[in-house]
């Protein structure tokens, strides 16, 4: 399929909004995906219920035993506990 360069702006134009948009729900979310990924890495099978729970808990504390990486090393490493982990 060939694009005009009309039709490629729009493609990079929507995908630039759409990366912009998910960056701004990672940031904003971060510490429930936090809390859901290490209760995965402790117990792989989690219900809706309990990841109900982890998310509903993440909004209501303002600390995490997680440090999120910053934006630009998403995809490389995380810290968990103090140890820096690959993703």
């Amino acid at each position: 399929m060939q694009l005009t360069s009309a039709q490629a702006a729009d493609a990079n134009e929507m995908y630039s909004r759409v990366a912009a948009t998910t960056e701004q729900l990672v940031q904003q979310h971060w510490r429930a995906i936090e809390r859901v990924a290490a209760a995965l890495r402790s117990q792989p099978g989690l219900n809706q219920d309990r990841i109900d729970a982890l998310i509903a808990d993440a909004a209501a504390t303002r600390t995490s035993s997680l440090v999120a990486a910053k934006p630009e090393e998403y995809g490389r490493s995380y810290v968990i506990g103090g140890s820096k982990v690959a993703v």
